[in-house]
């Protein structure tokens, strides 16, 4: 499941706050340009990021978002969740489950599943390239058929 272009947006603007160490606000229209995207659909991610207490807004000249916490507080989950919470719990409320239910409801399972994967990994590993994706207790395709 690859995350949504918003959810993209939310976290490059994300890292580049993290980059200043949370010490100098950092202005959307910045942030906009440097990521070559409009400045109304940057308002409506942090807008988000914002009402989720992922990020802070200073006011007054030389103001614009700091990060609301450190980044090794941050979850990616977290970030995924503040701009498309798209992991209700799938059900019916009829006896009568539909083909269609049944794929919407493998689909919401699977994207919580993804979630959880997300919840242990923080925006300061991202930033610092760790191997965070490695895991060796997981066996390989090419392993298991051994």
């Amino acid at each position: 499941m690859r995350p949504s272009t918003k959810a993209e947006l939310a976290l490059n603007g994300l890292t580049m706050l993290a980059d200043l160490k949370q010490t100098n606000p950092k202005s959307l229209s910045v942030l906009a340009k440097e990521q070559s995207i409009s400045l109304s659909y940057l308002e409506q991610v942090f807008s988000s990021l914002k009402n989720k207490g992922l990020v802070k807004g200073v006011r007054g000249p030389g103001g614009g978002y700091v990060l609301a916490k450190e980044p090794g507080d941050i979850t990616i989950a977290e970030v995924l969740l503040a701009i498309d919470d798209s992991t209700e719990n799938p059900g019916s409320n009829s006896g009568k489950i539909t083909k269609i239910d049944k794929i919407n409801a493998f689909w919401k399972v699977m994207i919580g599943r993804t979630i959880e994967l997300y919840r242990n990994v923080t925006l300061e590993q991202v930033i610092n390239g760790s191997t965070f994706f490695i895991d060796d207790t997981t066996e390989t395709a090419s392993q298991a058929a051994e």
